[in-house]
């Protein structure tokens, strides 16, 4: 949790972040653009088979694929790291006294900063398929990225103090996350079931993913109302349960790392 004193240093986190991504891609000769470009080949991929497999048409098909990857693949890197980052900042924890928000604050920054180079598919996809976007649809997506990004930082908090304690939460938020890809319409559309969706409606990563997804490429107004709503009081939740978890186990970080 960000405590109000320490506000003005949270310049750190966010040049700990841009630190780290110049170190992994040091060297290289696009940098973090081979991420994108690897996503671009997957979903060219995918798009291939799934049109032919389904017979769905590929205007329809290549904007939902792409935009669902791009929401997933942000909200995953900070969902599978953010349970080992304490961890894996032992050394930093033991002989500094910088808050232990920072820690997972610099993961969601670094995973933004990767979100902010894969985003660059979606204007490509807007202008090849002719998607209209107007400024309320805009304004749709930016009150969905404010929702959505401040939902990472605050499960981002709360896995890496839990995660401290338990070692093994990566191996677990792994195998959801890898079971509740396929239970989410990410390479899979919600018309394939044919009217039976009442399940996706417990499924909160598909009200995250619908909250972004339909301002970009069109959809019901009901639908992403709803997603809106479920997102906001997931947000709501995730602020206490955050409190509490930062107020009682935040001092015995640096004893379990």
């Amino acid at each position: 949790m960000i405590e109000l004193k320490n506000i003005g240093r949270i310049y750190l986190p966010v040049a700990m972040a841009l630190n780290e991504v110049r170190v992994r891609y040091a060297r290289t000769s696009i940098g973090p653009w081979w991420q994108t470009i690897n996503m671009l080949v997957l979903s060219l991929v995918l798009s291939f088979v799934f049109t032919k497999v389904f017979n769905t048409p590929s205007e329809q098909y290549i904007p939902f694929l792409i935009t669902g990857l791009i929401f997933w693949n942000f909200m995953q890197a900070v969902l599978i790291e953010s349970s080992v980052c304490l961890v894996h900042s032992r050394n930093l924890i033991l002989n500094t006294t910088n808050p232990i928000w920072m820690y997972p604050f610099k993961l969601v920054i670094k995973a933004l900063i990767q979100f902010l180079h894969h985003i660059v598919l979606i204007p490509i996809v807007i202008y090849y398929f002719d998607i209209d976007i107007d400024l309320m649809a805009a304004l749709m997506f930016l009150i969905g990225i404010m929702v959505f990004t401040s939902i990472l930082v605050l499960a981002s908090s709360i896995l890496a103090i839990l995660g401290s304690r338990l070692h093994d939460l990566e191996q677990v938020v792994t195998n959801i996350i890898q079971v509740l890809f396929y239970a989410t319409p990410i390479i899979w559309m919600p018309s394939l079931l044919a009217g039976r969706v009442s399940f996706l409606e417990y499924n909160p990563f598909y009200h995250l993913i619908n909250m972004l997804r339909i301002p970009v490429i069109g959809g019901d107004m009901q639908i992403w109302q709803n997603s809106l709503v479920f997102s906001i009081a997931l947000l709501s939740f995730l602020i206490l349960f955050n409190y509490y978890v930062y107020r009682r186990y935040s001092k015995m970080v640096s004893y379990w790392v």
